[in-house]
C-alpha cells in the first residue's frame, strides 16, 4: 500500500500568527483612530485616518474570508499586507516592512493557504 503524503489543511500551523496580527492591527488601528478623532485636529489627519481605516477594512474582510475559508481571504490579506509595505515606505518602519514581505510571500506561496481557502 501506497501511503498518502498528508498535505497542511485547516487553519493551524503559521497561519496562526497573521491572523494574530490581523487582530492586534483592527484593535491597534481602532484606537489610534479614536485616539485622532479625539485629540487632535481631524482636517490635519485625514490621511492618516483614511489609512487607519483601510488597515481596519482590509484586515477585518481578511480575517471574515479566511475563516469562511473563501479565497478572496487570500487576495484581501495580499493587499493588507502591500498597503503596510506601502506604509512602511514612507514611514520608515522597517520593522513592518520585513513582516509585510514576509507574509504576503506566505499568502503568495503556502500550501496551507491554499488548501484551506477553498471555497
Amino acid at each position: 500500500m501506497e501511503e498518502e503524503k498528508k498535505e497542511p489543511k485547516g487553519i493551524g500551523g503559521w497561519m496562526i500568527l497573521p491572523i494574530i496580527g490581523m487582530f492586534l492591527t483592527i484593535l491597534l488601528q481602532l484606537f489610534n483612530a479614536i485616539d485622532i478623532l479625539l485629540y487632535y485636529d481631524i482636517y490635519a489627519n485625514q490621511a492618516l485616518l483614511i489609512w487607519n481605516f483601510a488597515f481596519i477594512i482590509l484586515a477585518g474582510g481578511s480575517l471574515i474570508c479566511i475563516f469562511k475559508k473563501l479565497r478572496l481571504g487570500r487576495n484581501l490579506a495580499i493587499t493588507h499586507y502591500i498597503l503596510l509595505i506601502v506604509f512602511s515606505l514612507f514611514a520608515y518602519d522597517i520593522v513592518s516592512l520585513i513582516g509585510g514581505l514576509i507574509w504576503m510571500f506566505y499568502f503568495l506561496h503556502s500550501k496551507r493557504i491554499n488548501n484551506t481557502l477553498v471555497n
